[in-house]
């Protein structure tokens, strides 16, 4: 599991340094990184779930940290939350669907209360 959290890490890193405000350069990235991540800690979850043992809590609760540690990247990621702004500011906005437009929208607001936009001490 922190192998595929260090590849999702790498991932967002890439997807952070070269935002492209589209929704093929943008979101598809993202949502398959995303993906990914639910996949993996679901079945994480599931095990745990059916085959609880002292040996998986052991090993769940040494990968946790690292698992929060990308959520928390994931929703307060600049980069990502500038990107969406550009999408929705940008050329693209008008041939998104209704549907398109939604989770853009909702992203945005998922990064505004995540915290992305508080700055100070």
């Amino acid at each position: 599991m922190l192998a595929v959290l260090a590849e999702l890490h790498v991932a967002v890193d890439e997807l952070e340094k070269n935002i492209v405000p589209t929704w093929q350069g943008l979101v598809d990235p993202l949502e398959r990184i995303g993906d990914r991540h639910s996949r993996t800690w679901g079945i994480v979850s599931h095990l745990k779930g059916v085959r609880d043992s002292d040996a998986l809590r052991a090993a769940v609760e040494a990968v946790q940290p690292e698992n929060v540690k990308l959520g928390l990247r994931l929703s307060q990621s600049k980069p990502l939350y500038e990107g969406f702004k550009a999408l929705k500011e940008g050329t693209e906005w008008a041939t998104l669907s209704p549907g398109q437009q939604r989770v853009v929208e909702n992203e945005l607001r998922d990064f505004v209360l995540g915290g992305v936009g508080l700055e100070g001490e």
